[in-house]
């Protein structure tokens, strides 16, 4: 009976706090949405174990005619839509559809198959293992755990060493102009890694199903408290993470900050090569890196002496120069392609920058005095 009340309590509660956060507006909207999803996925979940522990607990098993236990599927969609979320929150890209998508779909086949498998049993057949399964287990719900609970602790550990990367190089990341300390995720991510730690190991020694709805209806419950405190109360609450305009945060950074932020903008620019893009700016950066706009200034201006602007255009003619040189390029790209190729407007401004990196020689006079020592050599 105890259970019931959980669950219900763990409904309403899910529903509202989805409801609440469509209302309250927050600057990471990508992350709130995809918090929507992860409370919505809690909130089925809860209904699906409302229906099934009732209908079990008063044996009312006409009610069960078409059930199957489709519970652990929405378990299984949570670890990742968690990981995505976790993502959002720390400002790191989170690229559109593509196939590596499917990888996070995996653990999702062996309880697909064995629903489907289950849903070729007889009524009677289906009831007995169900009972079965919720005072004593099953074999084949023992093996399904295994599978959501590696996946539940793989994605809680990636999550964490997401976090604790960033953590490293700043509380805090930068959106719409936004400082947000996101600080808290650590300890967020670190209470359910130990209560999933502490609680595996007995939910296989009791090994049923009633231990399972009760320890994942206790860490869903977790997260939602820890999560309302987090999202929900008002900005100028001691718990809620500080949200302040870039404008009354610090310019000074420690040294040591500064040598990790121009680790990750050198590996930025040599990974993603960034600076390609005619739209690319300093905003663009702090939302890709995480690094406040006023600590990637500094940053720049303490290791290179030079501005935003200069840096990149400096990677930009540098590129330039790489496909000036190509064999055959004269025939392949003419100047105002490779301008546009490499994040230029037009051909007046990549001119003049070229000019500017060259000791002031123009793309044509670059690729020209290439060519002429190919030949001498």
């Amino acid at each position: 009976m105890l259970l019931e009340y959980i669950s219900v309590f763990s409904i309403i509660n899910f529903l509202l706090l989805v409801v609440l956060l469509r209302i309250k507006k927050t600057p990471n909207k990508k992350a709130n949405n995809i918090l929507c999803v992860l409370l919505i996925l809690m909130f089925v979940y809860s209904v699906t174990i409302f229906f099934h522990y009732t209908t079990l607990t008063h044996q009312s098993y006409s009610y069960l005619k078409y059930y199957t236990p489709v519970d652990g599927i929405f378990l299984l969609l949570m670890a990742p839509c968690l990981y995505f979320y976790v993502r959002a929150v720390l400002n790191i890209p989170i690229k559109g559809w593509n196939w590596k998508l499917l990888y996070h779909s995996l653990p999702l086949l062996p309880c697909v198959v064995f629903n489907v498998y289950f849903s070729t049993y007889s009524f009677p057949q289906r009831i007995d293992w169900l009972v079965r399964d919720f005072v004593t287990g099953t074999v084949e719900m023992s093996l399904l755990n295994v599978v959501l609970y590696a996946q539940i602790i793989g994605y809680l550990f990636a999550s964490y060493f997401l976090a604790k990367k960033q953590l490293k190089i700043s509380t805090t990341i930068v959106i719409d102009n936004y400082s947000v300390d996101v600080s808290w995720l650590k300890v967020f991510l670190l209470i359910n890694i130990s209560f999933i730690l502490v609680s595996t190991p007995f939910c296989f020694f009791l090994d049923n199903e009633r231990a399972n709805i009760i320890i994942g209806q206790i860490a869903m419950d977790i997260q939602y408290l820890y999560l309302f405190f987090k999202t929900l109360l008002p900005s100028d609450s001691k718990v809620l993470p500080p949200v302040l305009p870039l404008k009354n945060v610090a310019f000074s950074i420690p040294s040591e900050t500064s040598n990790d932020y121009l680790t990750l903008i050198e590996k930025h620019f040599q990974t993603d090569k960034p600076y390609l893009n005619e739209d690319y700016n300093i905003r663009s950066m702090s939302e890709q890196t995480g690094i406040p706009v006023h600590h990637i200034s500094q940053t720049l201006h303490t290791h290179y002496q030079q501005t935003f602007t200069e840096f990149v255009n400096q990677h930009q003619v540098e590129e330039a120069k790489r496909l000036l040189t190509l064999p055959n390029s004269s025939g392949q790209l003419n100047i105002e392609s490779i301008g546009f190729d490499c994040g230029f407007g037009s051909r007046v401004t990549f001119i003049r920058v070229f000019k500017k990196y060259t000791n002031n020689l123009t793309p044509s006079d670059y690729r020209r005095q290439f060519k002429q020592s190919q030949q001498l050599s």
